[in-house]
């Protein structure tokens, strides 16, 4: 059976041609959130920046909304630019909720890392890219 989308123009249900399963879309959205909440998560754990804190409460946001709130505004924003049928609508739906618990646990688990290994890596000749793929 297709799915049915709405268009938001019209009241009339269409079938979606093109149907992934929800396992395709979470595979999706899982490598686009890790992508962005891994340098996210090191920067926010390893770095002092000016703004850092407002970085931090941007990204975590979302997790202080209720979900209704959230549904709504991504209704409201995703309507002009046709986003609310599309699969690219789906996923950045998703991932408004998913980046901000990645970036969260990221972050503490990143910041509870002893820099004092990473110093001994890097001493001991580890190149910078390599400290960060085998040590951290």
């Amino acid at each position: 059976m297709p799915w049915l989308a709405k268009p938001p123009s019209t009241g009339i249900a269409v079938p979606v041609t093109k149907c992934i399963s929800g396992a395709e879309i979470a595979a999706i959205v899982t490598m686009l959130t890790l992508a962005l909440a891994i340098p996210a998560a090191l920067a926010l754990a390893k770095a002092d920046f000016p703004g850092k804190s407002a970085v931090a409460t941007f990204l975590l946001a979302p997790l202080l909304l209720p979900t209704l709130i959230i549904g709504l505004a991504l209704l409201l924003a995703f309507a002009p630019w046709r986003l609310t049928s599309s699969i690219a609508g789906l996923v950045l739906a998703h991932m408004v909720v998913t980046v901000p618990f990645a970036v969260r646990l990221l972050t503490t688990a990143l910041g509870s890392l002893p820099s004092d290994i990473e110093a001994v890596a890097a001493t001991l000749g580890a190149s910078p890219s390599r400290v960060l793929r085998r040590v951290t």
